[in-house]
C-alpha cells in the first residue's frame, strides 16, 4: 500500500521524499550549510521515522506533523541554523495562508452585503442600504469574529 498524507485542505496525497528533499535543500541553500546529499541523508531518516511509526500502522500524517518531524531531525542531526531558518520559513507561509484568507473573507462580507444574503443586511433598521451600511456590516461583522 502506498503511503499517504493529509494537507492542510484534508486531500490525501502520495508520500514524496523528493519534496522533504527539496524543502530541506532549500533552507540549506538559504543558509549556505550543507549539501544536497545532506539534505538527501535527513530526507532518508525523516523517511524510516514517517514509516516506522505511522505508514506501517496504517496512518496518514497531516504534513504539518511532517514538517515537525523535519525540525526535529535536523536538530538531532547538527544544523541547528538550517532548521531555524526552516522554522521561520514555516511561520511566514503560515501568515501568508492568514492574510490570504482574511482578504478572501473580506471579499466575501461584501459580497453578502451586496446580495443581500446575510440576515443582517435585511435586519438593521437603522442602517440603509448604501456604502455607510457596507462599511457598517463588514466592520460589526470583524468586530463579531
Amino acid at each position: 500500500m502506498e503511503p499517504l498524507v493529509r494537507k492542510r485542505n484534508g486531500k490525501v496525497v502520495p508520500f514524496s521524499r523528493f519534496r522533504i528533499i527539496n524543502a530541506i535543500h532549500k533552507a540549506m541553500k538559504a543558509t549556505q550549510i550543507g549539501t544536497k546529499a545532506d539534505a538527501e541523508k535527513i530526507a532518508d531518516a525523516v523517511s524510516i521515522f514517517l514509516y516506522r511509526n505511522y505508514f506501517k500502522k496504517g496512518d496518514i500524517p497531516h504534513v504539518e506533523t511532517i514538517q515537525d518531524i523535519i525540525e526535529r531531525t535536523l536538530m538531532e542531526r547538527g544544523f541547528p541554523e538550517v532548521a531555524k531558518a526552516y522554522i521561520l520559513y514555516r511561520e511566514k507561509r503560515r501568515q501568508a495562508r492568514e492574510i490570504g484568507q482574511a482578504l478572501v473573507d473580506g471579499i466575501n462580507l461584501i459580497e453578502e452585503y451586496i446580495g443581500n444574503e446575510d440576515w443582517r443586511v435585511k435586519e438593521n433598521s437603522n442602517m440603509s442600504f448604501s456604502l455607510q451600511g457596507l462599511n457598517f456590516h463588514v466592520s460589526s461583522s470583524i468586530v463579531a469574529r
